[in-house]
């Protein structure tokens, strides 16, 4: 959820039809990052920019995914519920079996190959959304933000894993660049799609009003 999502659900106290995967997924991928970088899995320091990052995250999408459950429908907040407390599972299990179900050199490959698949559907979620824009050809319930971000942010990863010579970082954003650019692509056709019914409406309108 984009910043400009956010305040348009608060000001309308809905959140209509948009898919709360995204913040669920967004969840569990910041926590397992956080806890990938942090000297519990990796070695001292040397990813402390990914936990440091990924801890940020988990609270914006604490966050997003708050005001999330305060104004979407019923069904769709208990859908939401039940995504939260999977992915909830998922990394209390993810973390339990790192700490004391594995060997001390795979904690770092158990933990990194949960947050590629992670990574992975987080960068795919929002076209969960696109169904609802092709229904109702208003891209109301996507945010182009949140794929420029997204598409921002696995290119910057990309780099960073490159220079880290982390492959784990890498395959993850590497597959994130070409999702993300595929949302905003669609956002921009069904934008330029609802821009276009706009002003046929318009001239519509005109030459009726224009007999009074």
């Amino acid at each position: 959820m984009s910043r400009s999502n956010f305040w348009r659900v608060i000001k309308k106290k809905t959140a209509g039809e948009m898919s709360g995967v995204p913040y669920a997924i967004g969840l569990v991928n910041c926590l397992i990052y956080t806890l990938y970088g942090s000297p519990l899995i990796s070695n001292e320091c040397d990813n402390a920019p990914v936990m440091v990052i990924n801890a940020i995250g988990f609270l914006l999408q604490f966050s997003f995914g708050t005001i999330y459950l305060l104004y979407a429908p019923p069904e769709s907040k208990k859908r939401m519920r039940l995504m939260v407390g999977g992915v909830l599972v998922v990394f209390i299990s993810t973390a339990a079996t790192s700490m004391w179900g594995v060997e001390a050199g795979q904690k770092k490959n158990l933990v990194g190959t949960t947050g590629m698949v992670a990574t992975v559907i987080l960068f795919g979620s929002p076209l969960s959304d696109i169904r609802a824009v092709i229904r109702s050809k208003s891209v109301e319930c996507m945010s182009f933000y949140f794929s420029m971000f997204a598409f921002l942010g696995s290119l910057l990863w990309l780099v960073y894993g490159g220079l880290s010579r982390d492959i784990i970082i890498m395959i993850p954003n590497f597959l994130g660049i070409p999702l993300a650019s595929i949302q905003m692509i669609i956002y921009c056709i069904y934008k330029q799609k609802s821009r276009g019914r706009i002003e046929d409406l318009k001239l519509k309108v005109v030459p009726h009003n224009s007999s009074f």
